[in-house]
């Protein structure tokens, strides 16, 4: 079964976790959870803000190899089912994509991008105070607004806070094939790297990469390019082959 993400490796904060740090930066209170924590970076971003942090994963290992982002009161579990007390503030970067079926779970959400985050919600929302405030990241390429309905029958009120496009999301729109995706990490200097399941390696830049994205699929089908192991678009109308 392929995953996005190597299971052995430090898990990196990727475009949507800046894009959730950007929003919650400055937040403060007594206690925060952060479901899902991977590489810890909002774990570590809300220890600045709160007396107590906890952070919880699915995946051991994933907890196992956080380093450069490490913290105390890690716990493995699925979203906060071995949490009793209760938190003022929650963040989730939910698994948010609309998936047939569950590849990586730190990504794929079921059937309508609804399946995993629904479980989510259920679990977290008994650690909510009354007057807590719970920050979750979807996809319009879900049925978000399914979503949203769900959270306000369990009683959140919700409002959209901030919105951008996504990695993923164009990835979905552009027709590319995520279960040839054996890994993928963004590097903060501005660089995307893809790594498929053949081993070749596509490298795109931070910004602007929409427009290879078409491009980028008739090449990687096109037998004349299949010698090649590394496909460089970092430079805006030109494309490196290795």
């Amino acid at each position: 079964m392929p995953n996005k993400f190597l299971k052995n490796d430090e898990y990196p904060p990727s475009e949507d976790t800046f894009f959730v740090a950007n929003n919650i930066e400055n937040e403060k209170g007594e206690n925060a959870l952060d479901i899902g924590s991977g590489s810890g970076y909002l774990t570590k971003l809300l220890c600045k803000n709160f007396s107590l942090v906890i952070g919880t994963d699915i995946n051991y290992k994933v907890l196992q190899n956080q380093s450069s982002y490490k913290t105390d009161n890690l716990i493995c579990c699925n979203s906060s089912d071995a949490l009793k007390i209760k938190f003022d503030f929650i963040v989730c970067n939910l698994p948010y994509l609309a998936t047939d079926e569950i590849l990586d779970i730190a990504t794929d959400g079921g059937s309508e991008g609804f399946e995993i985050p629904s479980k989510i919600f259920d679990s977290a929302l008994k650690n909510l105070k009354k007057n807590g405030k719970f920050i979750f990241v979807t996809s319009s390429l879900s049925n978000y607004s399914k979503l949203i309905n769900y959270a306000e029958k369990l009683g959140l009120k919700t409002k959209v806070i901030a919105q951008k496009k996504l990695f993923f999301e164009e990835l979905r729109k552009n027709n590319f094939k995520l279960n040839e995706i054996k890994s993928f990490y963004y590097f903060d200097v501005g660089r995307w790297d893809i790594m498929l399941n053949d081993e070749r390696l596509i490298k795109l830049p931070e910004k602007d990469y929409q427009y290879v994205l078409s491009d980028m699929n008739l090449i990687l089908t096109d037998k004349k390019f299949s010698k090649y192991k590394v496909f460089d678009y970092r430079v805006k109308d030109q494309l490196i082959l290795k």
